[in-house]
């Protein structure tokens, strides 16, 4: 996990796919063929030169979206 700031000083925790892999129950190879299919199922993700990193406040936001389509 990297803390890091963004340009207006907020502080985001940052998590490897590894990490977030283990957080949301599937595997990193599973995250990395949603990035290269680009079918957009997994939690967003930013780059940072080569490296990919998934903020983990986006990681609890797509946790909590799944199964909300079907509540109506």
């Amino acid at each position: 996990m990297n803390l890091t700031t963004d340009a207006a000083g907020i502080a985001y925790l940052l998590l490897t796919t590894e990490e977030t892999a283990d957080m949301i129950g599937m595997s990193a190879h599973w995250l990395e063929r949603d990035r290269w299919s680009g079918e957009g199922k997994a939690p967003p993700y930013v780059k940072l030169g080569r490296k990919v990193r998934y903020k983990r406040s986006d990681v609890m936001k797509w946790l909590e979206s799944l199964g909300q389509e079907d509540v109506a």
